[in-house]
């Protein structure tokens, strides 16, 4: 199966304004350092926001599974292989570089990856997600879940 631009997909509002912003005022109190992600469930001792975390981790799976998955005529058995939400905070001009989530991903199916980004907050410059390969630019908005294949 091939993969185009369409397969870039945004579901806004996965979870109400008020849980965005309990994460994001929660967040800001943590010492992220430049370009490191936390591991919500090892790193962050507050069950009220793990629990949060995992609210946003299961309507991840419900987008994925409608806004994705519903349209191509398939739906989700079962995840294989589940990364670990994490949360990355990214110090003021610090740009991630052109990569993969995984740089051995075919859109195959029945088995394919997906990655997933939450922003929880947008008062910062710049920003975008650029796609080489569609030569896509998306600027994220807070709350919105971008949806897009790994590879």
């Amino acid at each position: 199966m091939e993969i185009g631009r369409e397969h870039i997909l945004t579901v806004p509002n996965l979870v109400s304004p008020e849980t965005i912003d309990i994460l994001d005022k929660y967040i800001r109190t943590l010492p992220v350092p430049e370009r490191k992600a936390v591991d919500f469930k090892k790193d962050i001792p507050n069950p009220d926001i793990q629990n949060i975390i995992e609210h946003i981790r299961d309507k991840s799976y419900e987008a994925i599974s409608e806004v994705l998955l519903a349209p191509l005529g398939l739906k989700v058995k079962r995840v294989i292989f589940e990364e670990e939400v994490q949360i990355a905070r990214f110090s003021e001009g610090i740009d991630l570089p052109s990569h993969s989530d995984c740089p051995q991903w075919k859109f195959e199916l029945p088995y394919f990856d997906v990655t997933t980004l939450l922003y929880i907050n947008e008062d910062y410059e710049s920003g975008e997600i650029y796609f080489e390969e569609f030569d896509y630019a998306y600027k994220p908005v807070k709350g919105e879940l971008l949806i897009f294949p790994s590879y």
